[in-house]
Protein backbone atom coordinates (compact mmCIF):
# COMPACT_ATOMS: atom_id res chain seq x y z
CA UNK A 1 0.00 0.00 0.00
CA UNK A 2 1.02 3.73 -1.09
CA UNK A 3 0.96 5.27 2.06
CA UNK A 4 2.39 8.54 -0.01
CA UNK A 5 -0.85 9.90 -1.18
CA UNK A 6 -2.67 9.71 2.25
CA UNK A 7 -3.45 13.28 3.01
CA UNK A 8 -3.65 13.92 7.05
CA UNK A 9 -4.33 17.69 7.32
CA UNK A 10 -5.72 17.13 10.67
CA UNK A 11 -5.30 15.01 13.36
CA UNK A 12 -7.84 14.52 16.93
CA UNK A 13 -6.37 12.90 19.81
CA UNK A 14 -8.70 12.50 22.64
CA UNK A 15 -6.63 11.51 25.94
CA UNK A 16 -7.63 10.55 29.15
CA UNK A 17 -4.07 11.92 30.54
CA UNK A 18 -3.47 8.26 32.65
CA UNK A 19 0.29 6.81 32.26
CA UNK A 20 -1.03 4.79 29.40
CA UNK A 21 -1.73 7.75 27.18
CA UNK A 22 1.61 8.47 26.36
CA UNK A 23 2.16 5.70 23.92
CA UNK A 24 -0.89 6.85 22.40
CA UNK A 25 0.57 10.53 22.22
CA UNK A 26 3.68 9.35 20.56
CA UNK A 27 1.85 7.68 17.86
CA UNK A 28 -0.25 10.40 17.05
CA UNK A 29 2.90 13.06 16.94
CA UNK A 30 4.59 10.27 14.60
CA UNK A 31 1.80 10.87 12.32
CA UNK A 32 1.86 14.65 12.68
CA UNK A 33 5.37 14.63 12.05
CA UNK A 34 4.98 12.00 9.04
CA UNK A 35 2.72 13.79 7.21
CA UNK A 36 3.28 17.57 8.44
CA UNK A 37 -0.48 17.48 10.17
CA UNK A 38 -1.78 19.65 13.10
CA UNK A 39 -2.76 18.22 16.03
CA UNK A 40 -5.47 18.36 18.59
CA UNK A 41 -4.85 16.54 21.77
CA UNK A 42 -8.02 16.92 24.47
CA UNK A 43 -9.89 15.35 27.04
CA UNK A 44 -13.59 14.78 26.70
CA UNK A 45 -16.47 12.57 26.67
CA UNK A 46 -17.63 10.60 23.60
CA UNK A 47 -20.59 13.14 22.58
CA UNK A 48 -18.01 15.93 22.75
CA UNK A 49 -15.02 14.16 21.39
CA UNK A 50 -17.54 13.57 17.98
CA UNK A 51 -19.33 17.14 18.35
CA UNK A 52 -15.32 18.48 17.90
CA UNK A 53 -14.41 15.94 15.13
CA UNK A 54 -18.06 17.01 12.89
CA UNK A 55 -16.79 20.91 13.90
CA UNK A 56 -13.04 20.84 13.08
CA UNK A 57 -13.75 17.68 9.99
CA UNK A 58 -9.88 15.95 11.10
CA UNK A 59 -8.86 13.76 8.65
CA UNK A 60 -8.16 10.78 11.27
CA UNK A 61 -9.20 10.57 14.85
CA UNK A 62 -6.30 8.22 16.64
CA UNK A 63 -7.46 7.08 20.54
CA UNK A 64 -6.87 4.49 23.02
CA UNK A 65 -8.81 1.24 23.03
CA UNK A 66 -11.23 1.62 25.84
CA UNK A 67 -11.61 -2.15 27.81
CA UNK A 68 -14.95 -0.89 29.09
CA UNK A 69 -17.02 -4.33 30.70
CA UNK A 70 -17.59 -5.81 27.29
CA UNK A 71 -15.73 -9.65 26.47
CA UNK A 72 -11.90 -9.81 26.60
CA UNK A 73 -10.64 -8.88 23.36
CA UNK A 74 -14.00 -6.12 22.33
CA UNK A 75 -13.62 -2.35 22.28
CA UNK A 76 -15.17 -0.54 25.03
CA UNK A 77 -18.03 1.51 24.87
CA UNK A 78 -16.03 5.05 23.75
CA UNK A 79 -14.29 3.30 20.98
CA UNK A 80 -17.88 1.97 19.85
CA UNK A 81 -19.61 5.07 20.15
CA UNK A 82 -16.54 7.49 18.16
CA UNK A 83 -16.57 4.57 15.77
CA UNK A 84 -20.50 5.01 14.84
CA UNK A 85 -21.12 8.95 14.65
CA UNK A 86 -17.25 10.09 14.26
CA UNK A 87 -17.29 11.90 10.00
CA UNK A 88 -13.73 10.07 9.24
CA UNK A 89 -11.45 6.77 10.48
CA UNK A 90 -10.75 6.26 13.49
CA UNK A 91 -6.69 4.73 14.47
CA UNK A 92 -7.39 2.97 18.02
CA UNK A 93 -3.74 2.23 19.78
CA UNK A 94 -3.43 -0.32 22.50
CA UNK A 95 -1.85 1.25 25.66
CA UNK A 96 0.03 -2.35 25.83
CA UNK A 97 0.75 -3.92 22.23
CA UNK A 98 1.98 -6.58 24.41
CA UNK A 99 -1.54 -7.24 25.75
CA UNK A 100 -3.31 -6.07 22.95
CA UNK A 101 -5.77 -8.78 21.41
CA UNK A 102 -4.33 -11.33 19.67
CA UNK A 103 -6.09 -10.92 16.33
CA UNK A 104 -4.96 -8.70 13.61
CA UNK A 105 -8.41 -6.80 12.93
CA UNK A 106 -8.72 -3.63 10.60
CA UNK A 107 -12.04 -1.96 10.91
CA UNK A 108 -13.16 0.31 8.06
CA UNK A 109 -16.46 2.00 7.84
CA UNK A 110 -18.10 3.83 4.24
CA UNK A 111 -19.94 7.03 5.26
CA UNK A 112 -19.88 7.71 1.43
CA UNK A 113 -23.35 9.06 0.06
CA UNK A 114 -24.70 5.72 -1.60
Amino acid sequence: MDMTNIDLTRILCPVAFSPSSQRLVEKAATLTTLYDSELRLFHSPCVEIVRLANRIRPDLIVMGIDRGRGPKGTFGTMNVCVMQFAPCPLLLVPANPVRAPRTNTLALLDRTAA
